[in-house]
């Protein structure tokens, strides 16, 4: 029995003694990895040259250049920044150790602004490109025109609300402006001028639904979603339309939802993808607001702009839970009204709920798509201009 106990004690003893040296071990590799990973930052190199100019190529004085360098914390969870400024008088030469990203922002009155983001790689495995290192940049700002006399709605919400039975949509009728207002699902408005969200319907008038990955833990049920949302402009005047203007894709759309559910535990690469790809949708809304400042004279077919679910969504698995998360997809429009001229953007940001096993953010009663729309229009009829600043 004695022989029994020290064996025993003997086993657990070795036991611990392994578990503290594959620990070290673990650590000292992590360190090790971590050690490398930051040898390799703090040698990458930020070298940007250039000249800032106006449309005719000649050089601008006086820009005030606000640089911001970056690089992430170990778990890429957050990063560290510095920020810089200065004055550039026609060139520019930046030169930096330590960083891989960098921003540079070009600012001087009465011109619109340009910005440029800039990222490094690390290793000879991953598949980033570069950009720190660029030479004989041309910056080119553009003077900004006189300012239109528009009415403005910006930030406001398109939306469906099922849960409340209600929608939002912007009146175009009003003397005094476009203006928000509620009404119910099944009410046709009053106003024969109007936008508002839709969805794709079948013959009988019904939503046309796409099944998703999920199951409703309350019913037992497939998730189901609009299969194709619609911008509708509603008109009786057939002068009236819309006119699409090319931005390029968005992320969303470059990545569309394929059927297939990833984890949610994304590698370093896919977060940096995702980010840029948010950064460049907004950067695409920004062009949109300071250069689309005179609207098309004709081409204003359309009465409404379809966007596939697709486009609006991903999918993220965590255990047996799926999340979605709404964003993306944005339509930039100018639109003819009454003789007026103007400019729309339409950018989904939400639709009721992210975690679909639980019952939230299905078709159902708490249902509730949000579009931000931003909507600039001329107040003077035949005046094309829309400069807002």
């Amino acid at each position: 029995m004695k022989h029994k106990t020290v064996s025993t004690i003997a086993a657990i003893l070795l036991a611990v003694l392994c578990a503290v040296w594959t620990t070290g071990c673990a650590s000292a590799i992590f360190a090790g990895s971590l050690l490398c990973w930051r040898c390799e930052l703090a040698t990458m190199k930020t070298s940007l040259d250039g000249t800032v100019v106006d449309e005719n190529g000649v050089p601008l004085d006086d820009v005030s250049l606000v640089a911001r360098y970056s690089y992430p914390t170990w778990d890429y969870t957050d990063e560290e920044t510095k920020t810089e400024r200065r004055t550039v008088d026609g060139e520019f030469d930046i030169w930096k150790l330590g960083y891989n990203e960098a921003e540079l922002s070009f600012h001087k009155d009465g011109y619109y602004s340009q910005r440029y983001k800039f990222r490094g790689s690390f290793g000879p495995s991953n598949d980033d490109v570069n950009t720190l290192k660029q030479h004989d940049m041309r910056v080119v700002l553009r003077k900004k025109g006189p300012r239109a006399p528009l009415y403005l709605l910006t930030e406001r919400q398109l939306n469906y609300d099922m849960g409340n039975g209600t929608k939002t949509i912007c009146d175009l009728t009003d003397s005094d402006g476009p203006k928000m207002v509620r009404v119910a699902l099944d009410e046709k408005p009053e106003t024969a001028k109007y936008m508002e969200l839709d969805f794709k319907r079948d013959d009988k008038g019904e939503i046309e639904l796409r099944d998703f990955p999920g199951i409703l833990k309350s019913t037992g049920e497939p998730v189901k979603y609009p299969a194709v949302f619609i911008f509708r402009f509603h008109s009786d005047d057939p002068d009236d339309g819309l006119r699409l203007i090319d931005e390029g894709e968005s992320y969303m759309e470059q990545h569309p939802f394929d059927g297939t559910v990833p984890n949610v535990d994304f590698d370093r690469k896919q977060i940096l993808e995702r980010q840029s790809g948010q950064e460049r949708d907004r950067n695409t809304f920004a062009s949109f607001s300071d250069f689309h400042n005179t609207a098309s004279e004709d081409g204003y077919t359309l009465r409404e702009v379809a966007i596939p679910v697709e486009q609006l969504i991903t999918m993220e698995k965590k255990d047996d839970t799926v999340f979605v998360s709404w964003s993306g997809a944005p339509r930039f429009m100018f639109l003819k009204c009454g003789g007026r001229y103007g400019k729309a953007s339409l950018i989904c940001v939400y639709s009721g709920g992210r975690n679909v096993s639980t019952g939230y953010g299905e078709l159902g009663d708490k249902f509730n798509p949000h579009f931000s729309f931003n909507l600039f229009l001329n107040k003077e009829p035949g005046d094309t201009n829309l400069t807002s600043y």
